[in-house]
């Protein structure tokens, strides 16, 4: 199997629990950033998603994306080009409370678009209201939503394997 580099999000959730000792799903956070450096694939993310990285950072992030940073591995990209998906999205949920989740981690599904459309995120309630809106916006079927907490997988092998891949797409 040939190893095809990729263009993935990483959440702040990952970021944040990489640092914490006692976090459940920090240990796996870890190996899947370790595994993204080790393996040279490449970091998608925007303005916000940037933001957002420095308020949640830990010791370890940090020090993840500055190496990430320095071999030119981060893909920085515009945020605020899919206004009209953005709505569409949120107007599809059915709750008020689903509608604040999906808006406020839209950027989320704006980086993945311009990437592989692959995220890690420990966020399951953003991945859970993606699914309930699924019918309603077929342009975010092929997002593939993997929680390193919850992955049975390496993570080396599920990024070269797109049957794994295929098993963490969104769904209804």
């Amino acid at each position: 199997m040939s190893k095809l580099l990729k263009r993935l999000v990483v959440d702040t959730s990952v970021a944040r629990a990489s640092g914490m000792s006692k976090e459940l799903g920090a240990s796996q956070s870890r190996k899947l950033l370790q595994s993204i450096l080790t393996e040279k694939h490449k970091l998608v993310i925007n303005d916000i998603g940037l933001v957002e990285w420095k308020k949640h950072r830990s010791t370890f992030s940090n020090t993840w994306l500055t190496a990430m940073l320095s071999t030119n591995r981060v893909i920085e990209v515009k945020s605020g080009r899919r206004e009209a998906l953005k709505d569409t999205i949120i107007n599809a949920a059915a709750s008020e409370q689903d509608k604040e989740i999906l808006a406020k981690d839209f950027f989320l599904i704006d980086q993945a678009l311009d990437g592989d459309k692959i995220v890690f995120s420990l966020d399951d309630e953003i991945y859970q209201v993606l699914c309930l809106v699924l019918h309603q916006v077929p342009s975010i079927k092929k997002l593939v939503w993997i929680n390193p907490r919850t992955c049975s997988y390496e993570f080396t092998k599920v990024l070269v394997d797109n049957n794994l891949l295929r098993e963490h797409q969104l769904s209804p």
